[in-house]
C-alpha cells in the first residue's frame, strides 16, 4: 500500500515551493522592468520605477524566507493589484497581450501566497 507524504512532508514541499516561485517571479520583472528602462534610456522617472518595482517584488520574495504570513499577505496583494490594475492601465492593448502579462505578473505571486496559506497551520 503506498503511503501518503506526511503533513510535515508536504508543508514543506509547498513552503519551498512558495519560495521558488516568488523569487524566480520577482527576479525575473526586476530583470524586464531594469532592462526596459536601460533600452529606453535611464530617465529619472524610469529609474525611480524600476527600483521601487525591484525593491517590491524581491523583498516580497525575501521575506518569503523569513516570515511566510507577512509574504503571503504581500504576496496576495500585489497579485490583486496587478490582477486588477493592469487591465484598468493597460486599455487599448490587444487582450491577448492584457492576458499573457496578468496570467505571468499576477498568477505567479498569487500561487505563492496560496502555497505559504496551505503550509501554515
Amino acid at each position: 500500500m503506498a503511503s501518503d507524504p506526511s503533513p510535515s512532508s508536504l508543508d514543506r514541499c509547498l513552503r519551498y515551493a512558495a519560495r521558488a516561485l516568488a523569487a524566480l517571479w520577482a527576479g525575473w520583472w526586476t530583470f524586464f522592468v531594469w532592462m526596459t528602462v536601460a533600452s529606453e534610456g535611464f530617465s529619472t522617472a524610469g529609474l525611480t520605477v524600476a527600483l521601487c518595482l525591484g525593491v517590491l517584488f524581491l523583498g516580497s520574495a525575501a521575506i518569503a524566507w523569513r516570515w511566510e504570513r507577512l509574504a503571503s499577505l504581500l504576496l496576495l496583494v500585489e497579485g490583486l493589484v496587478v490582477l486588477i490594475g493592469y487591465a484598468q492601465v493597460a486599455q487599448g492593448l490587444p487582450q491577448s497581450t492584457v492576458v499573457l502579462v496578468i496570467v505571468s505578473l499576477a498568477l505567479p505571486p498569487l500561487l505563492a501566497a496560496l502555497f505559504l496559506t496551505m503550509c501554515r497551520r
